[in-house]
């Protein structure tokens, strides 16, 4: 089996602490998580970006309505579940809920 390696700076959209998933044709699904912004500030990331090796290319797929990171991710049938998660920065006080 190959595994290609990614490097942090290739990614599409820097992030932290989210999930990823195996896609269709071979691609990987990066979703949610959090980056820093310019001031040191913690961002949610509201994108899923898909990553294609085979062209080493990346694309946002969509938005994610709820972001959060620490998130569990499954794919049932033809549709991706977000589950779980946080959503700031105070830990487990500031779960996120989907409301």
């Amino acid at each position: 089996m190959y595994v290609k390696q990614i490097a942090p700076w290739l990614i599409f959209h820097l992030r932290a602490d989210h999930v990823m998933l195996p896609w269709r044709d071979g691609k990987v699904l990066f979703c949610g998580g959090w980056r820093e912004d310019a001031e040191g500030e913690r961002r949610l990331v509201d994108t899923v970006d898909v990553y294609t090796p085979e062209d080493d290319a990346w694309e946002v797929e969509t938005t994610v309505p709820t972001p959060r990171y620490h998130a569990g991710i499954a794919l049932v049938g033809d549709r991706i579940y977000v589950v779980g998660g946080l959503k700031g920065s105070s830990g487990f006080d500031d779960r996120a809920t989907g409301e």
